[in-house]
């Protein structure tokens, strides 16, 4: 482990990678991206398998729950795993203080959530809630123990081995939640599950770094580290409620079964896009971080980046919107039909998703907490005023209204908001997601053009159109000089990271 390699006060704890930050980041990328491929493939693989074998009244039970564990479940890594990635200089005595705040947290919100089970039984009226709540609690626990590992890991450009761990440990949840669901366990398969995975990945990411933490102490300076922890703790719970203010009033006014569809319609959709941006986003921090000081290299660095994401997650958004009939009814069967009239509205929301997670890195690489301390506050009050609207006409009025908030105002005003000060202006980032925009365009052309000449149902259809969508996705792309240069730019950073 190079990264530490002697629990000594002062020693500092540096990235110890030799390789040019190009080829490190593109490196990074590509083994981000890949395992959360392999992640979202096993991920989807295991829904398929759980709608046949779990009710939407399950679902909706265990969402009851994750809407306040989740919650609860920020402030047990306080933001310091990010802030350990971010921070220029990084001694061992201030990581093993980092290291026992997150474990006091984590068993802080451990506690927090057993105590306000019965709470959240009585506000849903439903009993099982509270036993569910404490089951869950014990991953807060389990996490406390690896965050600050997890963040060397990725702090030392090691995202091969980050990768395996993230892989390995999606298996064992996802065979776990299987096998408690073939034993008829109902919703404890889903918290069964996320014990399992939290253990695993506890387990070998202590087993891939070399760092023991000592006793506790407290003297060593961490205040600038635990500021920014801090203000991205508050950008985090302020997002996080305006991304799950939706599932808390649906499940409160319209019940588990309404809920179960939406949760299903959310994550089928969210999933695949987070597979992209999430893990991209500690590469881009840590990259971007590093490339501050030089303004031209950093507007490079991040327009590429935003190009490429642009490039993978439009076209496929598009498709899923354009396809969704035929891939709920696919995937999880007819029972689940009435998760179409949700999932597309927010198949719109997610087409502006990726770019809006790609403008915060912005604020936190350039340091402007300032910034991301208002927008921490500004852009969830549209979100939540968004879903407060909708909620009256139920989930398929909750993911309109969304839709609606997301693309029409709070996207642009991100646009400016980022753009007024740094190396990156909004022109340059709607120009570098033009070709993916192009190539999205023309894959709702040609499945709705299919739609008309071949209405029919069945993986044969379903594969067909994802063989034409492709198609018509390359075949925009190489249409315009911008997505020439962009295949070129790929073609160029793979020689480069292969060498």
């Amino acid at each position: 482990m190079a990264a530490v390699v002697e629990n000594t006060p002062g020693a500092d704890v540096q990235p110890a990678s030799p390789a040019p930050m190009g080829s490190r980041v593109f490196r990074g990328s590509w083994i981000s991206v890949t395992s959360q491929g392999v992640q979202l493939a096993l991920r989807l693989a295991a829904t398929v398998v759980l709608a046949r074998l779990l009710t939407p009244d399950a679902y909706g039970l265990v969402a009851m729950v994750t809407v306040v564990t989740g919650f609860i479940g920020l402030f047990k890594s306080l933001g310091l795993g990010t802030a350990t990635i971010q921070a220029p200089q990084l001694t061992t005595a201030q990581l093993n203080s980092l290291f026992w705040l997150n474990v006091a947290f984590g068993a802080l919100a451990m506690a927090i959530t057993m105590a306000v089970a019965p709470l959240l039984a009585w506000f849903y009226g439903e009993p099982e809630v509270k036993a569910l709540a404490v089951g869950l609690s014990i991953t807060f626990l389990i996490g406390g123990f690896a965050v600050q590992h997890g963040a060397l890991l990725r702090r030392d450009f090691r995202f091969g081995m980050a990768a395996a761990i993230e892989i390995a440990s999606t298996i064992v949840g996802a065979l776990t939640t299987v096998g408690l669901a073939l034993a008829d366990a109902g919703p404890w398969a889903l918290v069964g599950g996320s014990i399992a995975l939290e253990l695993t990945g506890l387990v070998l990411v202590w087993r891939a770094v070399g760092w023991r933490p000592a006793h506790p102490s407290f003297r060593t300076d961490i205040g600038e580290i635990v500021g920014l922890g801090r203000d991205l703790t508050q950008v985090n719970v302020l997002i996080y409620w305006a991304r799950n203010l939706d599932n808390f009033l649906i499940g409160r006014f319209w019940g588990t079964v309404a809920l179960g569809l939406y949760t299903r319609a959310y994550q089928l959709l969210l999933l695949p896009l987070q597979q992209v941006t999430t893990p991209l986003s500690t590469v881009a921090i840590a990259a971007l971080s590093r490339l501050h000081g030089e303004p031209a290299r950093y507007r490079q660095a991040y327009v590429r980046l935003l190009e490429k994401i642009a490039i993978v997650c439009v076209p496929l958004t598009a498709f899923l919107f354009a396809e969704a009939h035929r891939l709920i009814e696919l995937a999880l069967g007819a029972q689940w039909l009435g998760v179409v009239p949700i999932f597309r509205p927010l198949a719109i929301a997610g087409l502006v998703q990726p770019v809006s997670a790609t403008c915060i890195w912005l604020l936190i690489s350039q340091g402007r907490r300032r910034d991301l301390r208002w927008w921490s506050v500004i852009g969830p009050m549209l979100t939540c005023a968004a879903i407060v609207i909708g909620v009256q006409w139920g989930p398929a009025g909750v993911a309109v209204s969304y839709a609606a908030g997301e693309s029409v105002v709070r996207m642009p005003l991100l646009l400016w908001f980022v753009g007024r000060s740094g190396p990156v202006g909004a022109r340059s980032i709607i120009r570098a997601v033009g070709p993916g925009v192009f190539a999205g365009t023309m894959v709702v052309a040609v499945c709705a053009a299919f739609e008309r000449a071949a209405p029919s149902n069945g993986p044969v259809a379903l594969g067909v159109m994802w063989l034409l969508s492709l198609a018509a996705a390359a075949a925009a792309l190489f249409a315009l000089p911008a997505g020439r240069h962009a295949w070129a730019d790929i073609r160029g950073l793979v020689a480069g990271a292969a060498r």
